[in-house]
């Protein structure tokens, strides 16, 4: 089923489960719903989780599946973000950050006392049939630093890549065209000093915000002295772009001052920030030539 299809089958859907779809005027009888009858409304795979598990083995994307990536229509959304940022639309100083390993959020437990073995047939099992066993050993080789100490590492670390990484990116090289004010993008490594209650070892989505906002409690979770200077490390950050404009020389250069087609990024690991020149360029270039692009960008 392509997006189009899926788009008009869950419109037709949503007014199935309404009283508009005889309605005169279709708008206005959406309009006077409330929210709760909205939301009701809406198909069961506006809400789906597990989805976000679903590795990049189907060319669809994830649009296959999920319903509610944004779409285009001329008026609520008059144009492509990447289209919307090479303009300089709301030019403002912008961070893109994600964190390495953004669904430890909700760990696999059959990955938990996975060997570096376990893993190596996890990459082959899941991308050979989609890719060919020689593309999946590839991909498992590109991933093979993640496994030590930890070899689940990089089962998550190349969901994040594929769903976050190098989706900002491109967002990144998209708004270096337009912004006259600095961009900045920036992975985390930085991970919690121990398991968290759900099992979560890795830097996790929100980890970054959990430690910057001291709402540890939420996780059930002492931190060690190390995680408090990573929080603070992180808030002194955030601050400081919304208060001066810009952040720190040290660790961070708009990703203007890289030449064309090219970006500056940095490394936000547990004590310090660390610039690096293109970031993921080669691994995001890999997935491209395999097919896996921004259909399996969360940002979408």
């Amino acid at each position: 089923m392509d997006r189009a299809t899926k788009e008009t089958q869950d419109r037709e859907l949503i007014l199935a489960r309404t009283p508009c779809k005889a309605a005169a005027d279709v708008r206005a009888c959406l309009l006077d719903l409330t929210a709760e009858e909205l939301h009701g409304a809406m198909p069961d795979s506006y809400g789906y989780f597990d989805t976000l598990y679903d590795y990049p083995v189907d060319r669809r994307g994830l649009g296959a599946r999920v319903s509610a990536l944004p779409h285009v229509d001329g008026v609520t959304v008059p144009r492509p973000l990447q289209d919307a940022l090479r303009t300089g639309l709301n030019d403002v100083p912008l961070l893109l950050q994600s964190l390495q390993a953004e669904m430890d959020c909700a760990p696999d437990a059959s990955l938990e006392n996975a060997s570096a073995e376990d893993v190596r047939d996890w990459f082959r099992e899941k991308f050979s049939p989609a890719y060919g066993a020689a593309n999946a050993a590839e991909i498992f080789r590109r991933y093979a630093e993640y496994t030590d100490p930890h070899p689940a590492y990089a089962v998550y670390a190349l969901d994040s890549d594929t769903a976050a990484a190098c989706g900002l990116r491109e967002l990144a090289l998209a708004a270096r065209e337009g912004f006259g004010s600095p961009v900045y993008w920036a992975t985390v490594t930085g991970a919690p000093s121990t398991t968290l209650l759900a099992g979560s070892r890795f830097p996790f989505h929100t980890w970054d915000v959990v430690a910057a906002t001291r709402t540890w409690q939420e996780f059930h979770y002492q931190p060690s002295a190390s995680d408090e200077r990573f929080g603070a490390m992180l808030l002194g950050q955030w601050v400081g772009l919304a208060r001066d404009g810009r952040l720190p020389d040290a660790g961070w250069k708009p990703v203007q001052m890289a030449p064309g087609g090219r970006t500056w990024g940095s490394r936000v690991e547990k004590d310090r920030t660390a610039l690096v020149y293109d970031p993921k360029a080669e691994v995001c270039r890999f997935w491209r030539s395999i097919g896996v692009g921004q259909e399996w960008w969360w940002i979408n």
